[in-house]
């Protein structure tokens, strides 16, 4: 297993259980909350959420929108949370290049500061092209940081014990997605938030 996806995978079995009322979940609220703003999508619309952990974000969307949920995370404790917290939605442990779920099914893809624990990220952009339908979108929200600041950042996130990797550019993360089938739907960035939507082509 990849140091850093182990590192993530101890991390928030660890964490799980009072992950809710930690600062880390705090401070991925915002996010959250900035993604439910910026989706739109069709009723009963298949979601995906990716690296889920408790659920919340697809909880936050459920008060907004009539959708299937689905979620994963490669924390077994974070799934169980997860199904706890959303009984009717369907939740499965899973390494983010290898998701058990047919092909071309989703209308939506989420990720909420999950992008940058991804050692692969080439590798998970296909798996992605795989499990949206056509035209679909993935919405990613990210840290940001500006280009002069993001180096020095970076030699501390990578030594960080939740197996986090880097904070990418958005120019890394649209590249990513380019080139394994996507173009750009749009780019947000307020702050030290990013959120971009890319669509299936």
């Amino acid at each position: 297993m990849n140091k850093y996806v182990e590192r993530s995978k101890n991390n928030y079995n660890k964490a799980a259980d009072k992950f809710d009322q930690s600062f880390e979940a705090k401070l991925t609220l915002p996010f959250k909350k900035k993604l439910v703003s910026l989706i739109s999508m069709e009723e009963n619309s298949k979601v995906l959420d990716v690296g889920c952990a408790t659920g919340t974000l697809l909880n936050i969307l459920s008060q907004e929108f009539s959708f299937e949920g689905y979620g994963t995370d490669i924390s077994e404790n974070m799934i169980k949370n997860a199904q706890i917290k959303n009984p009717s939605m369907r939740f499965e442990t899973a390494f983010c290049e290898n998701i058990p779920f047919d092909s071309a099914i989703f209308d939506r893809i989420t990720l909420s500061l999950a992008y940058h624990h991804f050692p692969n990220g080439a590798e998970f952009a296909k798996e992605a092209h795989r499990l949206l339908k056509p035209k679909g979108l993935i919405y990613i929200a990210e840290m940001y940081s500006p280009p002069f600041l993001r180096d020095f950042l970076n030699i501390f996130v990578s030594r960080s014990p939740a197996g986090c990797i880097k904070i990418f550019s958005p120019e890394e993360i649209s590249q990513t997605f380019i080139n394994s089938g996507f173009v750009t739907h749009s780019f947000t960035q307020s702050g030290f938030m990013q959120v971009l939507v890319l669509q299936k082509v």
